[in-house]
């Protein structure tokens, strides 16, 4: 390292032109999983019958 400083500085990424599509890829993400998760309140699953119930006493 040929910076004999001591003073250290914050690494700034504001003039890159893609320093911003992570953040922005990342709300995508989190709310496509938001949608997800809530379409089971707008859209319930179908229910399914329910198989008969087992015997209560064994078979012999």
């Amino acid at each position: 390292m040929s910076d004999t400083s001591q003073e250290r500085q914050t690494l700034s990424f504001d003039s890159d032109a893609g320093s911003k599509r992570s953040k922005f890829i990342a709300g995508g993400i989190a709310l496509l999983i938001g949608l997800w998760m809530g379409s089971g309140y707008i859209i319930p699953a179908e229910e399914t019958e329910e198989a008969a119930p087992a015997p209560s006493r064994p078979r012999r």
